[in-house]
């Protein structure tokens, strides 16, 4: 099914993108989030490392984060932030650059404890790690095509939380 706010031919990029990983995942798992939901709070109750992505919008309708994001606060989706609340994991951001054929530079933010920062500190400070990173290459960003879908948010109306509610565009809600 995928994402309908996404082209046919992203959401076809990304069905033969998670089926080459679970051909070559050597045993490993890559469950969607979509679908796989019980299987992430999962491996974390047990302490796995669980990868996420959190720089995408919220969908229309549903929770958001209000975080400074690409020159302007949106509303961001929160659900890798409401794991890492709900079992008291550790999250931290990461940067993979490619360098060439085969060659990768992996670089993690310092690790973003929830119960400290809660879920909005926590956005705040991985959003703040990424964007330089990405600002440097912007066409290698896997999700550059959906910034125009990441809503305005206004932070000074949803600094309580740091989620959106009224703050947010129409069509956002909190929950």
């Amino acid at each position: 099914p995928g994402d309908p706010r996404l082209h046919p031919a992203v959401r076809r990029h990304y069905a033969r993108k998670y089926e080459g990983l679970r051909l070559h995942g050597n045993g490993g798992g890559t469950p969607e989030v979509e679908t796989s939901m019980r299987h992430f709070y999962r491996a974390l109750a047990r302490h796995e490392a669980v990868v996420v992505l959190c720089d995408a919008p919220a969908p229309p309708g549903s929770p958001a984060l209000c975080v400074p994001w690409m020159g302007e606060h949106r509303a961001m989706a929160q659900g890798a932030f409401r794991r890492a609340e709900a079992t008291g994991s550790l999250m931290a951001a990461v940067s993979c650059r490619w360098q060439g054929g085969r060659r990768h530079a992996v670089r993690l933010s310092a690790l973003l404890d929830p119960r400290v920062l809660g879920m909005a500190g926590c956005a705040r400070e991985a959003f703040g790690f990424l964007e330089p990173h990405l600002r440097e290459r912007p066409g290698r960003w896997w999700g550059s095509h959906l910034l125009p879908a990441c809503a305005p948010c206004d932070p000074v109306s949803s600094a309580q939380g740091g989620t959106c509610d009224d703050a947010c565009a129409p069509g956002m809600t909190a929950s």
